[in-house]
C-alpha cells in the first residue's frame, strides 16, 4: 500500500515533465529570436581627407581575426569585473567574422574602387603590385552603459616579398550609447567605417 508522501512523490514525478515542457514552450513561443548584422558605413561615416591612389594599386583585405568571445552565434556584452553576458535571443545573422571581411571590403572600395580591392587570400593570384592588409579585432562590444567599443590593429604588407611597410592600432568608443541591440549594429558598423578609412591613411602613406 502507498503512503501519502509516497502517493504525492508519485504525482510530481508525473507531473514535473509535462510542467517544465509547458514553461520552455511558453518561453520559446514568447521570446523569438533576433537577427543582426553589420552594415557598410555611409559616406558620411566614411570621411576622409583629400587623397590620391594611383589606378594600379590593388589591396587585398584580410585575413581579419577577431577575439574568441565574439565568435559565435550570440551577441556578447560585457559586464564589471570581466563578466561577459551572452544572449540567447538575440544572435548575429550569419558568422561575425565573414560579415566584418565583407563590410570591410565595401568600405575599402567606397574609398578607392571596387575593382581595385578584393578578399585576401583571393581565388586568382594577385598582382605584385598588390598590397595586402591583414587586421586583428581586439575588442568589440557594448558595455554595461551602452558604449560601444572596437579596438583592433592591422599590417600592410607588400606582397611581392612580404615586406612589412606599416603597422598601426587604434581604440574606438561609441558617441553616442546604444540602449538596444539595433543601436549597438548601427554604431559598430559605424567604428567601422572609422577603421577603414584609418587604415586607408596608412596605406596612403606607404603607397605614394
Amino acid at each position: 500500500m502507498i503512503s501519502k508522501n509516497g502517493f504525492f512523490k508519485i504525482v510530481f514525478a508525473l507531473i514535473m515533465p509535462i510542467f517544465a515542457s509547458g514553461c520552455a514552450n511558453i518561453v520559446s513561443q514568447s521570446t523569438p529570436t533576433e537577427f543582426y548584422r553589420l552594415i557598410d558605413a555611409t559616406d558620411q561615416q566614411l570621411a576622409l581627407k583629400a587623397m590620391s591612389f594611383s589606378d594600379d594599386i590593388q589591396i587585398g583585405v584580410g585575413p581579419i581575426t577577431i577575439p574568441g568571445y565574439a565568435d559565435r552565434p550570440q551577441i556578447v556584452s560585457s559586464g564589471s569585473g570581466g563578466r561577459l553576458m551572452v544572449d540567447d535571443f538575440n544572435h548575429w545573422a550569419e558568422p561575425v567574422q565573414e560579415n566584418i571581411e565583407r563590410i570591410m571590403v565595401s568600405n575599402i572600395s567606397s574609398l578607392l574602387s571596387e575593382k581595385q580591392v578584393f578578399h585576401y587570400p583571393a581565388n586568382f593570384h594577385p598582382a605584385p603590385s598588390s598590397i595586402q592588409v591583414a587586421v586583428e579585432i581586439r575588442e568589440m562590444i557594448r558595455d554595461e552603459s551602452g558604449a560601444v567599443f572596437l579596438s583592433a590593429s592591422w599590417n600592410v604588407k607588400r606582397m611581392l616579398d612580404n615586406k612589412l611597410l606599416v603597422r598601426n592600432a587604434v581604440k574606438y568608443k561609441s558617441s553616442q550609447s546604444a540602449s538596444g541591440f539595433s543601436e549597438y549594429t548601427l554604431a559598430l558598423s559605424a567604428l567601422f567605417g572609422k577603421l577603414s578609412s584609418d587604415i586607408m591613411q596608412s596605406v596612403h602613406s606607404v603607397s605614394n
